[in-house]
Order: structure tokens, then sequence, then C-alpha cells
């Protein structure tokens, strides 16, 4: 999303980049109908389609019930036999589209009653600050819980408060720094929760010393900044809910790694234990301190994911190192949406694995996501060049085993929309 309108009133303009193959595709788009609360309309200004009209119909069904209709009238950019050749190809792809967002709507409607639940059914809506939200859990967490009807306050840096991006939504924001804290700390006094996931990216950049104190800092410090102005509000949040990683536990072979396994020794499982001992600070105070270690966030068009799929759609995909390492993964959705279960729920306390219920070894990985995109998977990328490749972060990203499992998120009734990897690529791929 390049550039998002305020509302969905006439004459409001939407921007959005998207990819067809490898070559990237700029779509505008202006709402041109607001008929509340049964129709809305947009249409294409420019873009891949030479025509583009969008209506939404919204039918109500009975009181607990309505029926969504998405109706398009497009036609494609290119003349004569051009247009029958590739109608095929173009219907496919508009279906696949409408199909995650069916899919989508309707997991985000069931995550809704799911938070209902956990807040006893109260009206009252719930309001939570985000660090970090301009990441990619960040951008889908703050979409999706204004969508559930969240009130959500973005907490920023200085220096990107007078940048914003026009493709942010537009919501109510705070300027965090760790010296001076926040510019207008009354706007979080009381709030349900904040949810921390602001930090220095683990794989943007081979890793120095240099990078490593920066990981370490941005992580670390950064939270002990965060907590320090947290607790000196007049009524400070509820909650912290804090994001974390599977890495913490280190090689572990085959062995399950649930939320008590011991932690494991190298930078990256001490960097996590530094880390979330600095969130539970957060408890001594007697608030809600909760941990979210999260697995390899699946993607499309960002993270590992999005890195992998070119190889793969070329058939140049394949095992990595020797295959048998376990991977822990999470749809992206299911990351945001249990970082929300985290913040709401009040018996959320503690570490939580963030991972789906299936954990595959590296091998079973590679054979599905090639099964999934129909291609080979017969290429193997031994551990030689990758370790010359990207250096010290190969091992303990790449070949260590980390087979860990949301033992405390199942037990507390949280739903994932893509338990089973073949359900997350099928929904992210548009794959039907």
């Amino acid at each position: 999303m390049l550039q998002r309108g305020g509302s969905l009133a006439v004459g409001t303009r939407v921007s959005i980049q998207n990819k067809i193959g490898p070559v990237p595709v700029r779509w505008n788009a202006e709402h041109t109908i607001f008929d509340p609360p049964s129709h809305f309309q947009d249409i294409q200004l420019s873009g891949p389609f030479s025509k583009w009209v969008h209506d939404h119909l919204f039918d109500a069904i009975d009181d607990r019930h309505s029926k969504l209709t998405d109706r398009v009238d497009f036609r494609s950019k290119f003349p004569g036999p051009l247009d029958w050749l590739t109608a095929g190809f173009i219907r496919s792809k508009v279906e696949s589209m409408f199909r995650y967002r069916h899919q989508t709507t309707e997991q985000d409607l069931k995550l809704y009653n799911s938070l209902q639940g956990l807040r006893g059914g109260s009206k009252e809506g719930s309001t939570i600050a985000v660090t970090g939200a301009t990441g990619m859990i960040g951008r889908r967490l703050c979409a999706l819980a204004s969508v559930l009807g969240f009130r959500v306050i973005r907490v920023q840096r200085t220096a990107s408060k007078s940048t914003q991006s026009t493709s942010e939504l537009p919501l109510e924001s705070v300027v965090f720094d760790a010296k001076h804290g926040f510019d207008n700390p009354k706007i979080l006094d009381g709030i349900d929760a904040v949810i921390h996931l602001a930090g220095f990216g683990i794989a943007t950049r081979r890793w120095s010393a240099d990078t490593k104190e920066l990981i370490r800092s941005s992580r670390v410090e950064g939270t002990r900044h965060l907590v320090e102005h947290l607790l000196r509000l007049e009524n400070p949040p509820r909650a912290l809910v804090a994001a974390s990683g599977v890495g913490l536990y280190g090689d572990c072979d085959d062995a399950v790694c649930n939320e008590d396994h011991k932690a494991g020794t190298g930078f990256l499982p001490e960097l996590a234990q530094q880390w979330e001992s600095e969130t539970f600070r957060y408890a001594n105070k007697g608030r809600r301190a909760v941990v979210g270690r999260l697995g390899m966030v699946l993607h499309p068009l960002e993270g590992a994911l999005s890195k992998m799929l070119p190889l793969f759609q070329f058939g140049l995909g394949g095992i990595v190192g020797s295959g048998k390492q376990y991977w822990s993964w999470i749809h992206v959705d299911d990351a945001a949406s249990a970082f929300l279960h985290l913040a709401i729920n009040p018996e959320s306390t503690g570490p939580y694995n963030l991972v789906a219920p299936e954990s595959l070894t590296n091998r079973d990985f590679t054979k599905t996501l090639g099964s999934v995109l129909k291609r080979p998977t017969i290429l193997p990328a031994p551990k030689a060049p990758i370790r010359l490749l990207i250096g010290e972060m190969a091992d303990p990203l790449l070949f260590a085993s980390t087979r860990a499992l949301p033992k405390r998120l199942l037990a507390e009734g949280f739903a994932f929309r893509a338990p089973t990897l073949r359900e997350a690529l099928n929904q992210l791929l548009g794959v039907a």
C-alpha cells in the first residue's frame, strides 16, 4: 500500500504497488460511490487494466449475518488475440485475489468473536499502542485491530514523526525517545496494552560486531527504556506484550521446545533471554507482562518466504543443508492475531511460542512449498556456500533445528487460521 485514504468517502484515493511476476505494477483507484451500509464502489484510475469497476455489496440475511458480494467489471489492456490468450490467466489471478479477501474477512470475523469472548462480551472498545507499527507484523496488526474496532495508537520514534508515510493507516500517534519518554504521555494512561514489536531486523544485514550490537541495543536497551517510561505514567497500561523469538532455544535437534524448554547458548539465545528479561520487569509493578516467541513469519512479499519464492518459482529450490533441521513458522495473520489475543486475554502472562502447530523439517517444508507451486525441488543448498554468502547468521537462522510448538496458545483456545504449512501457503499465494 503506497497511499491509503482515511475513509470510503467519494473522491478518496488509494494507491497500491503489487507485482506481476518480477515486474512492479502501481494501481491507483478512487472511491466513486459510498452508500452505507449496503454499497461502495471504487474504480481504477491507472493500473494493469484498461477498465476496472469494483462494487462492494452488503446484504442483511438476519440480525447476526450478512452477505458480502464483490462485483467487478474489468477489461485487460491487451489488444485482440492477446486479450483472448491471456483471459484465463487474468481471471485466475482476479479469482485468487478475491478468494484471499473473502477467506481473510471470514477469519477476521472469527477472531472478533473470540476476542469478544475474552472481553466477556463487553461492547466497550479496547485501546492498544503498537511499537514497530510500520514493520511486517506491525502493519498487519494495526490494520487488523482497526478493522476489529480497536483504538490503535502508533508509537513512533522522533525522527519518523515528520516523515509519516502515506501508506500507513490514519491512526493516532505518540512520539517516544529513550531520553525524554513520550511527547503526550496521557494518551497511554490506563490503556489495555502496549504491543512492542520494534527492533533492528535480525537478518537485515550480515552480522558484524557492530551489527550485532545494533540488534542487541535496539531490543534490550530499547525495551528497557520503554518499560521505564511506561511505569512512570500515572496509570500504566494494563499489559505489555513484547516480541521475542524461538531462537531463544538454540539448536534443539529433534527435541520438542515448549515454553518451559531451557534456553540455548550463542548470540540469539542470549539476546532473547536479555530481551525477555527487560520485558518481564514490567510485571514487577503488578502489571501483566507477556512475551511472544516468534518463529519464521510467512508473508509473500516480505521476510524469508519472499526471498525463497523466486528460486522456487523458477524450479531452483531445494533443501537447505541436511534438510533434517526443524523450522518453526507462522502465517503473518496468525502472528498479528496471536498478539491481539495476548493483549486482550487477562489470563495471558509469561512466554508463549507464536508458531503454527505444525513444525516441519526443512526437507518437508521444501517439498510442501514445491508442491503448492507445482515446481521441482531437486537443487540442494549446501552449508558451505551459504555460510560463505551470509556468514555467521547462517547456522542459527537456517541450520539450527528448533521444533517449537504453541502449547500455551492452544491451551487458551487460540484458533489458528493456518495450522498447516499447506493451508498457509495456499492462502498466502492465492492457490485454490
